[in-house]
């Protein structure tokens, strides 16, 4: 009873820390794409453009680039940091 509930828990322990890590790699994602926009125009950013292309951009690259890391085996627990 006691390693079925030491299972149940480092099963749980796992997912958060899967869940925790994507989450840093998408924040990771969003942030050099920012810097990459803030440097391409200098630092000076309109409102609207700011609103209307990094939004529209931001819509596709996470989704797209959470498919790629899905498809090519990259995703939490690969290790791929190492590299």
């Amino acid at each position: 009873m006691d390693s079925q509930l030491k299972s149940d828990s480092l099963k749980e322990h796992r997912r958060l820390r899967q869940l925790a890590s994507m989450t840093f790699y998408m924040l990771l994602a969003v942030s050099s794409l920012l810097l990459a926009y803030f440097l391409r125009y200098d630092f000076d950013l309109s409102i609207a453009l700011a609103q209307s292309t990094i939004g529209l951009v931001l819509a596709v690259t996470l989704p797209t680039k959470l498919l790629m890391f899905w498809y090519f085996g990259l995703g939490v627990g690969s290790g791929w940091w190492r590299y």
